[in-house]
């Protein structure tokens, strides 16, 4: 189950980051995420957090609940 975890979370960040036209770059400067972390994320080395979620989602404008899903 964790593995489907990451493989969508990962899907999702990717994709609503796609929908708004931004780099991984412009994705850590709007969100105050390190782009080390968002690469992180989007290849699924690192799971994402609550606050993360947040502020990643915020940035994006769509519900944070969907990286947690």
């Amino acid at each position: 189950m964790k593995s489907a975890f990451l493989h969508s979370s990962f899907l999702v960040l990717r994709g609503m980051r796609y929908r708004e036209g931004l780099s991984q770059k412009q994705l850590a400067a709007a969100s105050g995420i390190t782009q080390n972390e968002i690469s992180n994320i989007e290849n699924g080395k690192r799971t994402v957090g609550n606050k993360v979620a947040e502020k990643l989602a915020k940035a994006l404008n769509f519900d944070y609940r969907m990286l947690l899903e």
